[in-house]
Formats: C-alpha cells, sequence, structure tokens
C-alpha cells in the first residue's frame, strides 16, 4: 500500500508499506446429527444415503455427513465417536476428545487455519484481524495435501473456527480484511491495525 502526506505547507511525501489482506471463510466440526432426521439419513449437497464400515471406524454414517467431514476436516458421528479426515490415506480415522487443531486446540472465534506458505507451522502465531481482533493461527486446511478438493487453505485465505454444527457458520458473509502478524512472519509484516 503506498500513502501520500501532504503537510499544510504543501510538500508531500510518499510512503509504502506492506499490508496483508485475508479472504476470510468459515468451518466448523460437523456433526452427524444435523444429517440425520432421527430415522434416515438427510441429503445435503447432493449427498444421500449411508455408507457402512469404514476401514478405522465401525458403524454406518449418512454420506452427507462424510461428505461434511472431509470439508471441514473433522467431525462426531451419531454415537459420539469424534473423527478426522486423513487426506493422505484418503480415510476417516478416529481421534480423541476433544478435537484439536494441528498446533494446539480449537476455539471457537478464536482460532484459524491457514497456509503454511504464508503463516509456518508451528509458528506460535497472533494475527490481528480488522473488524475481527485477534486470533491464533493453529489449524491448517484438512485437505493441504490434496490440491484441487474444496477446502485447501491457499494463500492469503483464513478459515476462522466457529464452533460445532452447520448452524455455527449460518450467515457467515466471508468477509476480506486487512491483517499482520505476531510475531511477524516473511509474507505476514507485523503492524497495528487501526
Amino acid at each position: 500500500m503506498s500513502t501520500i502526506y501532504i503537510a499544510p505547507s504543501g510538500i508531500s511525501a510518499l510512503k509504502q508499506y506492506e499490508i496483508p489482506t485475508f479472504g476470510m471463510s468459515c468451518y466448523f466440526i460437523a456433526l452427524e446429527t444435523d444429517y440425520w432426521n432421527g430415522q434416515g439419513c438427510i441429503t445435503s449437497n447432493g449427498y444421500s444415503g449411508a455408507t457402512p464400515n469404514q476401514p478405522n471406524i465401525p458403524g454406518t454414517f449418512c454420506n452427507s455427513f462424510l461428505y461434511q467431514v472431509m470439508l471441514q476436516g473433522s467431525g462426531v458421528t451419531r454415537g459420539g465417536a469424534s473423527i478426522r479426515y486423513d487426506a493422505g490415506s484418503d480415510t476417516f480415522q478416529p481421534v480423541a476428545p476433544p478435537i484439536a487443531g494441528a498446533d494446539g486446540p480449537l476455539i471457537a472465534g478464536q482460532t484459524v487455519a491457514r497456509d503454511y506458505a504464508i503463516i509456518p507451522k508451528n509458528a506460535n502465531v497472533t494475527v490481528s484481524l480488522d473488524s475481527i481482533g485477534d486470533v491464533r493461527a493453529t489449524d491448517s486446511g484438512s485437505l493441504e495435501s490434496s490440491p484441487g478438493l474444496l477446502n485447501r487453505i491457499a494463500g492469503y485465505r483464513l478459515d476462522l473456527y466457529m464452533g460445532a454444527g452447520k448452524n455455527a457458520c449460518a450467515g457467515y458473509n466471508n468477509p476480506i480484511v486487512v491483517g499482520s502478524c505476531s510475531p511477524a512472519t516473511q509474507d505476514c509484516p507485523t503492524g497495528t491495525i487501526q
């Protein structure tokens, strides 16, 4: 960004500085109960029916729920089991609750998933975002190793964790915000958001 300051005397000065701008999106822990009407699976996003006995988790699961686990990264089955999608093996894996991000706990409204090329893994970075506040970069896109799949976090995009269940992101408007990192990274300088 460049600004020009013009003093009352008419003297002007040009100042340039880097300001990262992030496109925001929202994610949640998928709940199978959101895709179950008490008697059967609900069709959602074109997915219907159920799939029995995943390799690592016994039971029958709604396909619409499994799609959301792939998209969101993790979920909780109707039976209360916490699962995560592993893009490398293209399987669902059981995980111990509570479900956590790649680098720490998930805290609704305070955890963001990011691209490791912008904010490195294990960097323990606080990101200050205008109109949102301070968030912690403690997660990554669950499908980051699978180019072309839906939720790859790439470039200047942050995915804000908002809680469990599809209603957690209802009405989220995907803003574009100015941010800064503390400590600074090569691609996200530090600064004061005003």
